[in-house]
């Protein structure tokens, strides 16, 4: 219920922030990319799978900007039968009682061959340099990497081996973008209650340059298509590009920036 309440709030945030920004007042857009982690993904109930998927805040950001074409990694969902694959959790009703418990599990993609890359490039356990560092995933490395199987496809021999998320952002060319990232960076010292620098925090000699800022030209991404040169951007991390104006979209603690120019 929490998520769905942030889910709605974040997405209601975006769609009041652009309605309020004289810039945006009489922009049609074309292309929308969603970058970040989970938040991004759409996981609820410890679980990423279509019937979170399709309510997630950028599918609901894409709807009311009258975007039709917004491709997600979509993943089936399954009955309970091994430990294969996450658990998801939900309501379980029993002896009179309600308790949280395993409900489904996570099944497999439905549409992995789609020959671009997904305009919903959330990735669930990601922290801030996973969207520039991961460029090959492996089914056996960390909650990052195993997802990015499925969303970026940049595993070994996939249709994206190489290319980072923002890589394939740019591939998409969009004219607006979303990011959400950064609580993975310091969820550890949420958790525990420790804030210990390169442990429980990613350190700040760690930290990349903002993913959709100045880190372009030091990594050398190509720029986005031609058409495509000012790009509406919201975000929460890193230095604000040059000549970007940023306003308020909702609380600045939980991310709330838009970026207009």
């Amino acid at each position: 219920m929490k998520r769905m309440l942030f889910r709605a709030a974040l997405a209601a945030g975006v769609v009041t922030a652009l309605a309020a920004s004289p810039s945006f007042s009489q922009t049609t857009f074309h292309k929308y990319v969603a970058l970040g982690d989970s938040l991004t993904a759409g996981v609820e109930g410890v679980c990423l799978v279509e019937r979170h998927q399709i309510h997630s805040f950028p599918k609901v950001v894409a709807e009311q900007l009258g975007i039709a074409d917004f491709q997600q990694p979509l993943l089936s969902e399954r009955a309970l039968r091994d430990a294969s694959t996450p658990a998801c959790l939900g309501a379980v009703v029993a002896g009179g009682t309600i308790t949280v418990g395993a409900v489904s599990q996570t099944g497999g993609p439905t549409n992995l061959t789609l020959p671009r890359p997904y305009d919903n490039l959330g990735i669930p356990g990601a922290d801030t340099a996973d969207l520039v560092d991961l460029r090959v995933s492996s089914p056996t490395g960390g909650t990052a990497s195993l997802a990015s199987t499925v969303i970026l496809r940049n595993f070994p021999g996939g249709p994206f081996e190489g290319l980072n998320a923002v890589d394939e952002e740019d591939l998409l060319g969009p004219d607006f973008v979303t990011l959400w990232i950064g609580n993975n960076d310091v969820l550890g010292a949420a958790l525990s209650g420790v804030a210990i620098e390169g442990v429980t925090l990613t350190p700040v000699d760690g930290a990349v340059p903002h993913p959709l800022g100045h880190a372009r030209d030091a990594r050398r991404v190509p720029p986005p298509r031609a058409g495509n040169r000012h790009p509406g951007r919201i975000g929460r991390h890193g230095p604000t590009p040059a000549g970007w104006i940023v306003q308020p979209a909702g609380d600045a603690e939980h991310g709330g920036s838009a970026l207009s120019r």
